[in-house]
């Protein structure tokens, strides 16, 4: 990505910072479906 900057790429850049979007939403969603396994032993949940 920062090759890509350099050289003035902007859809390369902008395409990488999409997947790079998508990649966090998805490891949130991942993380919120794995707290409740992780956190059995907390008296809130």
């Amino acid at each position: 990505m920062v090759q890509a900057n350099a050289r003035m790429q902007a859809d390369t850049v902008f395409a990488a910072m999409f997947i790079l979007a998508v990649e966090a939403v998805l490891f949130r969603k991942a993380v919120d479906l794995a707290a409740p396994f992780f956190t059995r032993w907390s008296p809130n949940h």
